[in-house]
């Protein structure tokens, strides 16, 4: 059996009308699909992409238009997806085993540090008289997994979505609303960016003691812990739980960058090192845990950067800031080429320290240099002179002197550097 005849879509709707060319797709792809809606937002526009529809009321919650809807699907499961996510259909299964679902990985469309959050979104129908979802805005599954021997597929659907995955405000509405496990996990969540770290620490140790949890979540539960231990400077023990947050489950982030955080706190440079190192090699990875968050290639690099110039080691920085360079094109603002500046000249790489004073300060020498520019490109080559470098400061000299030939200090410089690079005739030829 096709997967457009073995699966219904519940679509949750908002008065906001959908791209046409995404509702086709949606059509095309599913033979039953019911609008979910809020009373109080006009949706004219679901009858283009189907003709059933369930309202549910502002004070009922979404969940319970989800329960409703639930009821008209003829097909052995379902798809949840709404309206502000964008699913690619071509990642979804072609055939469904018995008893099996799929969790979505939804991340934030459009965010250069995404936030993740894993749902169950392809499920088997299995109709009583029971809410099939529990919650109020956040449908919640976990009861009815358990309960029905479900098994979760090893392959997650991605889905973009292009609003917050979740506020304080519906993280606090749902608290009120969810069973005791969820409330204890968005409890302990909310708690965490409220930074009540102790309270926190509480909730999340009770979540870990359920075994109902699910794998994804279990996971977002051990990192909670984990960083509410770090916050409250608790920090053997928040790395024993990182550690074992990574032996669970070695494709995440959150426990790299919390172990990088202890061991900054704790000053062990080398370690930091390591654990960003370590990062580097899975942060590509599709992570499996919960709440995950996403540090960029190219900031992990500046921060490899910025840890080996605190240990003095200025080869390993360098690299690291050619490389965070690099990622960026070039475009890394001012005080970042300075220090890759610095360091070339350090190391005695002419050819490095020749490209990043021509990126500080252009091809071509401006005429009329004011007081700051003209110190601090006096100050770069006084750099190259002491590494012995006359023939480049010689060049420049004389450029400057042509654009800005009333400026004493300039012609002085120059002088200079003919007489160390014992050119003595043409220092001679300047003074007359």
């Amino acid at each position: 059996m096709s997967i457009s005849q073995n699966i219904s879509l519940l679509y949750v709707a908002s008065g906001k009308r959908q791209d046409p060319a995404y509702c086709r797709q949606l059509k095309q792809h599913f033979d039953h699909i019911i609008a979910v809606t809020a009373r109080h937002a006009a949706c004219p526009w679901v009858r283009e992409l189907t003709s059933e529809q369930v309202c549910y009321g502002e004070s009922e919650g979404k969940v319970h238009g989800l329960n409703r809807a639930l009821k008209k699907v003829d097909t052995p499961f379902a798809m949840l997806l709404e309206q502000d996510e964008r699913c690619k259909l071509q990642h979804l299964p072609r055939t469904i085993e018995d008893r099996s679902c799929y969790r979505a990985l939804i991340t934030e469309a459009e965010k250069e540090q995404p936030k993740q959050n894993y749902q169950l979104r392809i499920f088997p129908v299995q109709p009583d008289s029971a809410p099939f979802f529990e919650g109020f805005h956040i449908p919640d599954l976990t009861r009815r997994f358990t309960a029905g021997n479900w098994k979760l597929s090893e392959k997650s659907i991605p889905i973009q979505k292009y609003s917050p995955l979740y506020d304080s405000e519906v993280i606090e509405e749902e608290a009120e609303w969810a069973t005791a496990l969820k409330k204890t996990f968005w409890k302990a969540h909310l708690q965490s960016e409220m930074q009540h770290y102790a309270g926190a620490e509480d909730n999340f140790r009770r979540l870990l003691r359920d075994e109902q949890l699910l794998e994804h979540d279990y996971l977002a539960a051990l990192n909670g812990l984990a960083h509410a231990l770090t916050e409250q400077h608790k920090l053997q023990a928040a790395a024993l739980v990182a550690r074992q947050s990574l032996q669970k489950e070695k494709q995440q982030r959150v426990p790299y960058l919390l172990l990088f955080k202890i061991y900054q706190l704790s000053g062990e440079v080398e370690k930091c090192y390591e654990t960003l190192t370590d990062y580097l090699e899975i942060c590509q990875e599709t992570s499996r845990a919960n709440m995950d968050v996403y540090l960029s290639e190219e900031e992990c690099h500046f921060l490899l950067a910025e840890n080996m110039f605190q240990k003095g080691d200025y080869d390993r920085a360098f690299i690291h800031y050619e490389t965070f360079y690099d990622l960026n094109n070039g475009d890394i603002g001012q005080a970042v080429l300075e220090k890759l500046f610095i360091y070339a000249i350090e190391l005695e790489n002419y050819r490095k320290s020749v490209k990043y004073f021509y990126e500080i300060f252009g091809d071509h020498i401006p005429d009329n240099l004011d007081d700051d520019m003209s110190a601090r490109l006096l100050e770069s080559l006084s750099l190259f002179k002491d590494n012995g470098w006359y023939s480049f400061v010689n060049d420049i000299y004389e450029e400057l002197v042509a654009h800005n030939p009333d400026d004493n200090r300039l012609l002085h410089g120059w002088i200079s550097t003919l007489i160390k690079n014992e050119q003595i005739e043409k220092a001679q030829s300047l003074l007359n």
